[in-house]
């Protein structure tokens, strides 16, 4: 989940920097890119930097200003970072879902220079075991952040 992030940023930073995505599938909610997208992931295709990134998540960075913006969903104990990592499976039910409600987790927002990769902040909006249960396969910080460019929304789901 990390690398899947890491490289839409990375893509993001590198083909939009002048232009505003905020919001998933972009301006316009048409995933329609204003510019050719790199077909290979390498520096010559356009790849500024890649970072690793705290925690799990699927949700689309989104950029504004030259800011990216990603969720994360954090285990708080390091020791069930692996018990709550997502599995790949096709898409069946692995593992009992139930054990997944009892990880306590930081639900965060993180922003980072779109130029440099560096990060600007994180925050925690929320810390607690998650309501209900989530598909194996999947992670409690799947929802894209949205801006209107003076606040910023997230949802952990």
């Amino acid at each position: 989940m990390r690398l899947a992030s890491v490289l839409t940023a990375v893509l993001m930073a590198s083909v939009a920097a002048a232009d505003n995505y905020p919001q998933f599938r972009g301006v316009n909610a048409d995933a329609i890119s204003p510019v050719p997208l790199p077909v290979n992931w390498t520096t010559e295709s356009g790849v500024k930097w890649k970072i690793s990134l705290e925690g799990e998540g699927w949700s689309q960075p989104i950029l504004w200003e030259g800011r990216l913006y990603m969720t994360a969903a954090v285990p708080s104990n390091p020791k069930n970072a692996d018990a709550a990592k997502p599995e790949s499976n096709n898409g069946g039910y692995g593992r009992d879902r139930r054990d997944l409600v009892t990880v306590d987790y930081r639900y965060q927002v993180a922003c980072l220079d779109a130029e440099t990769g560096k990060p600007i902040w994180k925050t925690t909006v929320k810390q607690g075991k998650p309501p209900i249960p989530r598909h194996s396969t999947n992670t409690y910080a799947t929802e894209t952040p949205v801006t209107d460019g003076e606040h910023l929304y997230a949802y952990f789901g």
